[in-house]
């Protein structure tokens, strides 16, 4: 049996985490798709993220993606579900892209967030500081390589 390589994402070491909130109706994967080809994006789907929320006893399931450029790894992630939020905080978020290692700014966020609103099927796109977010230790999770 293959084993599955996997990145193990920390805020905590990571140099620089970049977190861009989504606002938009359109499903996942089309947005995916969209995003692919106006930015020749490559997010490809890889498995779900699943969570365990103690206040609801039970577990979350979020869509997950990612494709990398260079030594940046980029993330993208819905934030809602039947069952609440990746960050409930952030409850007018549909989605995140979250870029980690990108502290020589290869990818400008402001540059991607003015074009990300120019998307169609984007409402809204809005740069979050991530270390000043409450839950901020979820972006520490596994995710295959």
């Amino acid at each position: 049996m293959k084993s599955i390589k996997k990145h193990i994402i920390n805020l905590a070491v990571e140099k620089s985490v970049d977190l861009i909130g989504i606002s938009s109706s359109v499903p996942d994967y089309k947005l995916c798709w969209q995003l692919n080809q106006d930015f020749n994006f490559e997010f490809k789907r890889i498995s779900d993220l699943v969570l365990y929320n103690d206040k609801k006893n039970d577990t979350q399931t979020f869509s997950l993606y990612k494709y990398s450029i260079d030594d940046i790894l980029v993330i993208f992630l819905g934030n809602k579900i039947e069952k609440g939020f990746f960050f409930d905080e952030l409850k007018m978020i549909d989605y995140f892209i979250i870029l980690y290692n990108n502290q020589n700014k290869t990818i400008s966020v402001d540059e991607l967030k003015e074009n990300l609103k120019k998307t169609s099927g984007i409402n809204g796109v809005f740069k979050i500081d991530a270390k000043s977010l409450k839950a901020k230790s979820k972006l520490n999770f596994e995710i295959p390589e």
